[in-house]
């Protein structure tokens, strides 16, 4: 039973049904408990309260306190409780005036007040008896203290995010501001091509967990979660305030475990205001790049053009207003690359390498045909045609030098943004006590990415045709009770094009780049719903919050990933390739492995296939060429309930709980299936194996079911104890005299902050980029090694697949067989649980003259059940031998060393371990532990490779236990989410920071962290 009441009306809302209620009928029973409170609900808003005071400091109970937005008219009264209290709990930001009467006092008026998004803003009243017939005006005073709760982070009002230079006027760049964050671009762009997930990294907290919302609803990317990326652009121009919050954010925040990111975009006024503007940079500010200065490239050429228009003003004056802003980016610049490329020499047929003496060997095309090509036919004239094909070398920083080297250009990377906001803003009454917005977002944009080589198309162009919608109502209930209500839709729309549109061969994945990119096209549309309602209560020192928010995201895919097959040359997996190779040189490698590649890449060999197949429901393979089409859906609910009380003046606590419901990500027409057994209990019982001397294989095959079997089931368990509680203590000493009293400067001047909380991580969308790609019984990767040089296919073009390579498709479909041999899948253990952090913090803050404002804190945070992902089969156990006790690992390093020593075959001496479990592979001129050598050297330091040579392949020879002894049999690569990682994070943060009178701040912070 939900049931809410106020203003003379109640509702009830009773569920009777089955227990425990089921989840979905959960999430639709809250979602109309939250629709009937949204009357009294409120979202990215502001708080301003004080003490009411005479000249002696006594508190004056029953003045009568109001506010004015200076902007819209808004106007709100309270009167100040038997504490000499007032409180507006519930503020949109913006500037306002503060006024007070009190009969026998003068009246008070405060002008400036300015209240920034999410900010709890102080502000004393004290009455003077003198000249009743008069009133004080005063300017108020820019608060950077703040003496109401633990949450670390700044907030920005127009004037800072209008006039700091940031770059192609991105706000993002206003986040490197805040103390605690790695933040290495402030181009989303850039951000995004480079993929690098360290962008953004705020106190320790996972890069994917930010959270950002624009006007109270969510507008992150669910899909790469790129932190501080709003799927929604923002202009500077259309921004009127935002803040971030690095850490200990409030209950009524806090959806994830990361920074909170609020933005509120500007709204129209009882003024007509607007700008016009144009921003030019070109390559005349830019230097080349001193790889580019080395190749004789010329510098890329950097012109950008960011231009646009605002307007905002009224359609009826304190009642309706409007706020327009357009904004266009056109690039006509040019990025940089650099690809390996084969030199003149290999070009023709060559071999070269250096020697272990570091002399350099060349090997001509004579000699490979007729002393080392087991076929006899020497380099592939199908690969020197692919190689010559290639531009020339002009650069040596990438390559071997020998055999390959670099050629490095500039391409045109063209770049179209079109970005269109527009709000309108309606006082449904005369004070503004209601009031509704609706804000529309449009962006249309077209990017390109560097081509593989000058003049060919792009790897990648990019559209993105994101939209968003958010209509929100703020309404005001007498004194004490206010809140809001806010529905948003955003929907991110991507198409990425590709080059690739067919099956592939490759050659050398490690020696040259390709010349064609080999990207497949693939579509997003992710639509995200986000309903919102909270409401605040104010009883005397009391403010009470309470709120809940609906989440509901699809995620719809069409990829073309998984459309093709491929085959590619992997020498490493040649269990001949060691004797044909190395057997007749004149002197040893150096490194014998990229020597070995080197030399399968001329002879053209072909030995490692992937065939990629795709199925319906009913199990049938999917045509080649067709794309793969996923919807995958998540809905996540969370309540919260806050108090803050102000036990008394310079003391207040807040205390709050949020519960978190985030049933686990579906595939919404069934295309799913989960693993069998556990993982937990799979990896338990290989362990247990290997430590009883028995080998892998018994622990028997990872199953793949249906959603509907009854063994199967949703990819992880629903879990219903997510509760984050939040607890912070503010204290503002109130020493006036003597030494304590200049140290901390009265009360309102220092600020004394501890806290702590738990904060669940947001995760599940994200997960499914993976399973979407390698879904066994869905999506199969099977793939056929040939393992000989003589019997490995040949190169004859990229586009040319040897037939014999490509195994045909097993059956498929949900629950189908359990795969065997080389396949590579990856899934989601089933014991996977919400990860969390817990993350503590402490801080002294001290307000001196002129501004200036000096905080030195510290912040922690206890990552637990974190996200892992780990490869569940082609580990290799710790196998114990039971006769000598000895250890896989312990065996393996000696091998190893004896190997880095450059020890000789014939003195390398026994080793029970080998001895007892490869007795077998003794000859009369070796031991057992010298064949083991020979091949671990072969391939050293790479014992992976040698493990599966002589425990998976047997090749060429095999444990006394046979295969699949210490690697599971069944997958070469099975990988697996699992929730057992930990982190630790320690910091010490300062902060000075000056406030400006007209807006302006400085700011300056230290971190020194630890993780």
């Amino acid at each position: 039973t939900a049931s809410l009441t106020g203003s003379g009306r109640a509702w009830v809302l009773i569920y009777a049904g089955p227990q425990p209620l089921p989840v979905y009928s959960l999430f639709l029973t809250c979602l109309v408990a939250i629709l009937l409170a949204a009357p009294y609900s409120y979202a990215q808003s502001s708080s301003l309260s004080g003490l009411v005071t005479d000249e002696t400091g006594g508190v004056l109970p029953g003045a009568e306190v109001t506010v004015t937005n200076e902007a819209n008219g808004l106007l709100r009264t309270v009167i100040s409780s038997d504490e000499g209290l007032y409180v507006f709990a519930q503020l949109p930001p913006g500037s306002y005036t503060l006024s007070a009467s009190q009969p026998g006092f003068k009246s008070v008026t405060i002008e400036g007040v300015t209240l920034l998004v999410n900010t709890k803003v102080e502000i004393p009243v004290r009455f003077d008896v003198e000249a009743l017939t008069e009133s004080v005006t005063v300017s108020a005073a820019a608060k950077q203290l703040n003496t109401t709760d633990a949450s670390v982070g700044n907030a920005f009002g127009t004037k800072p995010i209008g006039r700091l230079p940031l770059n192609a006027r991105n706000p993002a760049g206003l986040l490197s501001l805040q103390a605690g964050v790695t933040f290495l671009t402030a181009d989303p762009l850039d951000a995004q091509l480079s993929g690098d997930i360290r962008n953004g990294t705020v106190n320790g907290a996972q890069s994917d967990q930010s959270n950002v919302t624009l006007d109270g609803v969510d507008v992150n990317d669910q899909n790469g979660r790129l932190p501080f990326t709003s799927v929604l652009r923002n202009t500077l121009d259309s921004i009127q305030e935002f803040r971030v919050v690095t850490t200990t954010a409030n209950a009524d925040q806090g959806r994830s475990a990361g920074a909170q990111v609020s933005l509120v975009t500007k709204s129209g006024s009882n003024d007509i205001h607007g700008s016009l503007y144009e921003f030019h940079r070109n390559t005349v500010t830019a230097a080349n790049d001193f790889f580019n200065n080395r190749a004789g490239v010329d510098r890329a050429k950097l012109i950008r053009n960011v231009f646009g228009a605002s307007v905002g003003g009224p359609i009826k004056k304190d009642r309706v207003f409007y706020f327009v802003n357009y904004e266009g980016r056109r690039d006509a610049s040019e990025g940089s690359a650099v690809r390996r490329v084969p030199t003149a020499s290999m070009r023709d047929g060559f071999v070269r390498y250096t020697t272990a003496g570091g002399e350099v060997q060349t090997l001509s095309p004579e000699f490979i045909r007729s002393r080392i090509d087991p076929l006899r036919t020497g380099p592939n004239p199908a690969t020197l045609e692919y190689f010559r094909s290639f531009p020339e070398p002009n650069d040596s920083t990438v390559g071997d030098g020998l055999n390959t080297a670099g050629f490095r250009f500039t391409a045109a990377t063209p770049l179209v943004w079109n970005t269109f906001i527009s709000k309108i803003d309606w006082n449904l009454d005369q004070n503004g006590g209601h009031r509704m917005f609706l804000r529309t977002n449009y962006q249309n944009d077209r990017i390109s990415e560097v081509p593989q080589f000058p003049g060919q198309p792009p790897n990648t162009e990019t559209a993105d045709t994101s939209r968003g919608v958010a209509v929100g109502y703020d309404g005001a209930f007498g004194d004490s009770v206010l809140g809001t209500f806010r529905y948003g839709f955003t929907g991110q729309q991507l198409v990425f094009s590709g080059v690739q549109t067919a099956s592939r061969a490759s050659l050398g994945d490690s020696i040259i780049d390709d010349r064609e990119g080999a990207t497949t096209p693939r579509d997003t549309y992710l639509p995200t719903q986000t309903v919102a309602g909270d409401f605040s209560v104010i009883r005397g020192s009391h403010t009470l919050q309470f709120g809940g928010v609906l989440f509901s995201v699809r995620n719809r895919r069409l990829s073309y990933g998984n459309s093709y097959h491929f085959a590619k040359q992997a020498a490493w997996a040649l269990a001949d390739g060691p004797a044909i190779f190395d057997g007749p040189l004149p002197a040893a490698p150096a490194n014998p492995g990229v020597y070995r590649e080197t030399m399968a890449t001329a002879l053209g060999v072909l030995n490692f296939f992937d065939a990629n197949y795709n199925y319906d429901l009913q199990g049938s393979p999917l045509p080649m060429g067709d794309p793969v089409s996923r919807t995958f859906g998540a809905e996540q609910l969370e309540f919260y309930a806050q108090d803050t009380w102000r036990v008394k003046p310079g003391l207040t606590v807040t205390a709050g709980l949020r519960w978190s419901l985030m049933p686990p990500v579906r595939e919404v027409n069934g295309l799913q299936v989960s693993i069998t057994p556990g993982l937990d209990e799979y990896i338990t019982r290989r362990l247990e194996l290997a430590a009883n001397g028995r080998p892998t294989r018994e622990a028997g095959p990872i199953g793949f079911v249906g959603v509907d079997d009854p063994s199967g089931g949703p990819l992880w368990t629903t879990h219903y104890k997510n509760f984050s509680p939040r607890l912070a203590v503010a204290f503002s000493p109130d020493f006036q005299d003597g030494f304590l009293g200049k140290l901390f400067g009265g009360l309102g001047k220092t600020s004394i902050r501890v806290g702590a909380g738990i904060f669940y991580n947001n995760f599940g969308m994200g997960m499914m980029q993976m399973l979407d790609r390698n879904a066994f019984g869905l999506t199969s990767k099977v793939t056929n090694q040939i393992s000989t040089v003589a019997s490995a296919p040949r190169f004859a073009g990229i586009s040319n697949l040897p037939p014999a390579g490509i195994l045909p498709p097993p059956p498929g479909g949900p629950g189908t067989p359990n795969p065997t041999g080389l396949a590579w899948s990856q899934g989601v253990d089933s014991s996977v649980l919400p990860p969390y952090s817990i993350n503590p913090t402490f801080s002294l803050a001290r307000e001196f003259d002129g501004g200036f404002l000096l905080e030195i804190g510290y912040v922690g945070r206890l990552g637990r059940r974190l996200l892992v992902n780990d490869t569940a089969s082609a580990q290799y156990v710790n196998f114990r031998d039971p006769v000598s006790g000895g250890y896989l690992l312990d065996a393996l390093q000696d091998i190893e060393l004896m190997v880095r020593r450059g020890t000789p075959t014939e003195s390398v001496p026994p080793i029970p371990f080998w001895e007892n479990t490869y007795s077998g592979a003794a000859t009369a001129d070796a031991t057992a532990t010298q064949r083991v050598y020979d091949v671990i050297r072969s391939s050293s330091p790479d014992t992976g490779t040698a493990l599966y040579y002589i425990d998976y392949a047997c090749a060429p020879f095999c444990s006394d236990l046979g295969s699949g002894a210490f690697l599971n049999p069944q997958f070469w690569a099975f990988d697996a989410l699992r929730s057992f990682g930990t982190s630790t994070y320690h910091s010490m943060q300062v902060s000075l920071r000056k406030a400006f009178s007209k807006g302006l701040q400085f700011h300056l912070n230290y971190t020194l962290s630890k993780s």
